[in-house]
């Protein structure tokens, strides 16, 4: 018998073990074609989030330009609304909102932020405020608001009648050691290394600092005294703080105000801007006895030789009761109800006043005489205690620019401050913030992704 003669069987099983090896094969290919092109599909995914970012981020610095251009047409005012666009506005493939701030929001109703460029004017100076003021902020104690005089102003130290406010010896026992500065906050960040404030005191429960309780953090803890169903911001003393507002004291052509002390000024100016003579002898005729105080002063002392708020109006911006830049003004134009309340004698019911009247006229508030008008006062005596810091002048002016690329994907979100006191508008602050995540708010989240391609 032939010995190298193959049986049927053998040969279907040398077949069959051929098959499978090729089906392996085949096997392990279709495996390597789906694992590179599932790869692909991420890579081409995340390409796509790359450019989607890119873009947003030109958007935003298109954003900031496009603000540039809003101040620098009338710088000293606060941008209206009205006149410029701050919500999805488109931006080549991006689209830009800039995050504001309201007032009395309730969080609990609300899913989508207020928008619009925020004034720096309308916060409390750091650097300028009394212990009353920052005494009146949401869960500020006394301590601690004495450690933010102490930080600023070491002398504060040693005339302090709080016990319980940081020193010098505080800040010497801690692990690492570090001195209190002993001058003018930089910027708001900087009371982290104040002693006794933490994030909760800075952030409050808006951690996203969007202005707007989202629903995570509607969750958080609230100290005793706080509206704990969330239907309030508590936004934190970031939301009520700046060291940005100053006033340089020049009209709007760069050269100084006429101070209402120089009669020689004030008549050269009357002159230009008043038809009726009567009036303008009687205004350069008044001694300033006592000292003026604040233009707010001056108005209601020449309301009865005759001065209408029209025409203060035409004056306003171009006189001054002082020399030289000024520091801690608060726009009472914009100012939060927080604080308005925080100055010194400024009631609640004054405040409400004042919201209700602005919001109802927002034509009728050019010049600080619509508070005179708003409160009634017709007298020195009913003159709040604050009014030498009360203005409506706005230089100083935050950005916060959220945008989406390519596809409403690529989410940036960027931060500035804008100075207009030079005449032109410059970026003295930029903070990235996109680390904070989304801060546009539920309702435009769930629209863009009732509408998303999810492949």
């Amino acid at each position: 018998m032939n010995a190298s003669r193959q049986y049927p069987d053998q040969k279907h099983g040398e077949r069959s073990a051929i098959l499978i090896i090729v089906m392996w094969i085949a096997f392990g290919l279709v495996s390597l074609a789906l694992y590179f092109g599932h790869s692909m599909v991420h890579e081409l995914r995340a390409a796509d989030n790359r450019v989607a970012g890119a873009q947003a981020e030109q958007a935003i610095e298109g954003a900031a330009r496009y603000i540039s251009f809003v101040l620098s047409n009338n710088p000293g005012r606060m941008p209206d609304l009205r006149y410029y666009r701050y919500e999805d506005v488109p931006i080549g493939d991006a689209t830009f909102w800039i995050l504001g701030r309201g007032d009395a929001i309730n969080a609990s109703a609300v899913n989508t932020p207020v928008f619009g460029l925020t004034d720096e004017t309308g916060k409390l100076n750091v650097n300028n405020c009394t212990r009353s003021n920052l005494l009146f902020l949401p869960r500020m104690t006394d301590n601690v608001a004495g450690s933010i005089l102490n930080w600023r102003d070491k002398s504060n130290e040693t005339n302090s009648n709080n016990s319980g406010a940081a020193t010098e010896l505080t800040y010497s026992a801690l692990n690492p050691p570090y001195s209190m500065k002993g001058a003018n906050f930089e910027t708001i960040g900087e009371l982290r290394l104040v002693y006794g404030i933490n994030m909760d005191l800075l952030y409050g429960r808006d951690v996203n600092l969007n202005g707007l309780v989202d629903y995570n953090e509607k969750s958080l803890d609230v100290p005793t005294g706080y509206d704990a169903s969330g239907a309030t911001v508590d936004g934190g003393l970031l939301e009520y703080l700046t060291v940005y507002s100053k006033d340089p004291n020049l009209q709007t052509n760069g050269s100084a105000r006429v101070n209402v002390t120089n009669m020689t000024g004030m008549a050269a100016l009357l002159a230009q801007n008043l038809s009726d003579a009567k009036l303008i002898g009687n205004l350069t005729n008044t001694p300033s006895v006592p000292p003026m105080r604040s233009l707010l002063e001056y108005y209601v002392r020449h309301i009865n030789d005759g001065l209408t708020e029209p025409q203060f109006e035409t004056i306003y911006d171009s006189i001054t009761v002082s020399n030289g830049t000024m520091t801690g003004m608060i726009n009472v134009n914009t100012a939060s109800r927080v604080a308005l309340e925080s100055l010194d004698g400024m009631t609640s019911a004054m405040v409400e006043t004042l919201i209700s009247y602005r919001s109802a006229n927002p034509d009728h508030i050019k010049s600080i005489a619509w508070v005179a008008t708003a409160l009634k006062i017709t007298d020195m005596a009913d003159l709040p205690q604050c009014h030498p810091q009360l203005t409506t002048h706005t230089y100083q002016v935050a950005a916060d620019i959220a945008a989406l690329g390519l596809h409403d994907r690529g989410y940036r979100r960027v931060k500035y401050v804008f100075d207009t006191s030079s005449g032109v508008p410059q970026i003295i602050y930029r903070q990235d913030l996109t680390h904070l995540g989304w801060a546009l708010g539920k309702d435009i989240r769930d629209k863009i992704w009732s509408g998303k391609d999810l492949r």
